[in-house]
């Protein structure tokens, strides 16, 4: 099965299982109220959620040196992040430092990501051992995680109770993945329900597979629409399948837009399917 980083890219018409990723703590809603000034009063949690604010706002410069003050004062979650900008930059050896100091203080997301940079390895003997500590301390992600693994040596049935640990924790990659053994065991209408949790909270993937379910019930507008919910959160799987509907209308601008879209984002099909029909045209 293949797994997801960031965004997993699937061929059009396959169905996508979802898999473990290093990813920043996110900074509570009412963080947005945290100014300046306090932070400056040497509270590290007002500085993380400055620095978590400047890495949605796109200062990654600003985010590291607010999350490098709350993590000399201690704050895990801060340390981790600052591992998860070290990860995305490509200094595994500095995320790994910073992701230790973190799980040193607790921080399951250190932990997961750990063990995700384990896996990325090929240590799954270390991947596991820390998803299963992180899972300890209620992470749904390594509940997510150590599903896939199971899954992937052919425990559906220990793959199922770690997605439904994770599912009942709002993990929408773990009810994405019950959906997915859902419609492989033939159970559409379970797979569907599933799925919907996932897309409800946000999960493109889980969209792209209600468009699929729509796809093989005949249901042109469902379909359609459940790919344009996942093209907009930046699926480019969603995007090719949209260049495809479109193309089959007749309406090649409108193809050659969506083709163009997701074959920005790196997807292969789509830049073959833009290439061909550049061809066709000419």
């Amino acid at each position: 099965m293949n797994r997801l980083l960031l965004l997993m890219f699937a061929s059009a018409f396959i169905v996508a299982g979802c898999g473990g990723s290093t990813e920043p703590t996110v900074v509570p809603a009412s963080s947005a109220a945290i100014s300046a000034p306090a932070a400056n009063l040497d509270d590290p949690e007002a500085m993380f959620n400055l620095g978590w604010l400047a890495e949605e706002a796109g200062d990654l410069d600003a985010a590291r040196a607010w999350y490098a003050k709350a993590a000399n004062l201690g704050n895990p979650k801060a340390m981790n992040n600052l591992g998860w900008l070290a990860y995305k930059a490509g200094d595994l050896d500095a995320a790994r430092v910073w992701y230790e100091k973190a799980t040193k203080l607790g921080n399951s997301d250190a932990m997961n990501n750990l063990g995700w940079l384990a896996e990325e390895a090929g240590d799954m003997v270390a991947a596991r051992t820390w998803y299963e500590q992180a899972a300890k301390l209620g992470n749904p992600k390594a509940m997510t995680n150590l599903g896939v693994l199971a899954e992937e040596a052919g425990n559906l049935d220990a793959a199922r109770t770690w997605y439904e640990q994770a599912a009942n924790l709002s993990n929408p990659e773990a009810m994405t993945n019950l959906g997915w053994l859902a419609e492989k065991a033939g159970d559409l209408d379970a797979a569907r329900a599933w799925y919907e949790q996932a897309a409800n909270l946000g999960k493109p993937e889980a969209m792209y597979n209600l468009g699929l379910l729509a796809y093989q019930a005949g249901d042109l507008d469902a379909e359609r629409a459940w790919y344009e919910q996942a093209a907009k959160l930046g699926d480019p799987k969603a995007m090719n399948n949209l260049g495809l509907l479109a193309k089959e209308a007749g309406d090649l601008d409108a193809a050659r837009a969506w083709y163009e879209q997701a074959a920005k984002l790196g997807y292969a099909d789509a830049a073959r399917a833009l290439a061909e029909l550049d061809a066709s045209s000419n």
